[in-house]
């Protein structure tokens, strides 16, 4: 199955899977994202070491007669899905669990803005993140696992702390995106009608990323 297609059917699961939590302006009455300045350095002292490392993707999984499958929709895998592939990432998170991320895919898009996609290993017990960058400036997006939905509650996110670091000539042609992320938020389950109490936990991600060229 083309790799792409087989990327697309993931963001699907994620997408139905909840609806993704983004910082916001505290005062923005239509709700719109709050962007945050990028840090840009030199260099890193991080060697991205990890990118000279392979393996498979999150979503592949091998049964006891050799055969690949898709661990999260179950049909059978073959072609490039079958292979390992570049790690692009080494991001640690513990929402809900701890985890780590070893694979990113990057998208450029119409309006010359970029979208950085990291494959948590599990839609159903693992959340997912994705990052949208401008030149200068970029938010994150969190997509909390199947398994966090709670009936009768909404669930809000609160950001403590969003940050990202990138080499000063960032988005060159055809050049790789590298950079450290590092977000702290607090999720909260707010019940819909009743007395129930609101339930709050705080989550984490950090590492670094390098994406294929693009």
């Amino acid at each position: 199955m083309n790799k792409f297609f087989t990327f697309g059917l993931l963001l699907i699961v994620l997408l139905i899977g909840n609806t993704p939590l983004q910082a916001q302006t505290s005062n923005s009455p239509d709700k719109t994202v709050a962007w945050t300045p990028i840090e840009k350095v030199k260099s890193f002292k991080d060697t991205f070491s990890f990118y000279k490392k392979s393996s498979l993707l999150p979503y592949v999984k091998k049964n006891s007669e050799g055969t690949y499958i898709h661990a999260e929709l179950g049909y059978t895998l073959n072609g490039k899905d079958t292979v390992e592939h570049r790690n692009t990432a080494n991001l640690q998170s513990n929402h809900p669990v701890a985890f780590t991320v070893s694979h990113c895919k990057a998208f450029k898009q119409k309006d010359s803005s970029y979208r950085v996609h990291f494959l948590s290993p599990s839609a159903q017990s693992t959340a997912s993140l994705a990052l949208f960058m401008s030149v200068d400036s970029f938010y994150f997006a969190v997509f909390p696992s199947v398994s966090e939905n709670k009936k009768g509650f909404i669930c809000e996110i609160s950001f403590t702390k969003q940050k990202l670091v990138m080499p000063k000539k960032s988005f060159a042609e055809n050049k790789a995106l590298m950079g450290y992320v590092e977000l702290i938020y607090e999720i909260s389950y707010v019940p819909i009608q009743g007395n129930a109490p609101k339930e709050s936990k705080q989550y984490t991600w950090s590492g670094y990323f390098k994406t294929e060229a693009l």
